[in-house]
């Protein structure tokens, strides 16, 4: 993602499982101002990874996979903003 800015609490990752989980280590980046920052990281992701943090507002988001066995298979790198009742509502990445 990059472009108009965006703000968000929670990041959803999910890998192509056919070939077996091939993701050992991961982070989440964002462009805040002229900066880039670890916004989230983390080691296997499997079926689903979900990480929640303080509200960040970035323009520019990466998922840097920095360890995997073989090429992974990312099927799925949505954010989202949690409400709060629980709920939660996309946001366009």
């Amino acid at each position: 993602m990059q472009g108009s800015p965006v703000t968000f609490d929670r990041a959803v990752i999910m890998e192509d499982l056919t070939e077996g989980q091939r993701i050992r280590k991961y982070a989440i980046l964002g462009r805040v101002g002229n900066e880039m920052r670890t916004i989230a990281s983390g080691t296997t992701v499997g079926h689903k990874k979900i990480d929640i943090f303080p509200p960040v507002t970035v323009d520019m988001l990466v998922l840097e996979v920095r360890g995997a066995l073989g090429i992974p298979r990312i099927r799925k790198f949505d954010v989202y903003m949690g409400g709060k009742s629980g709920e939660t509502r996309a946001v366009r990445a």
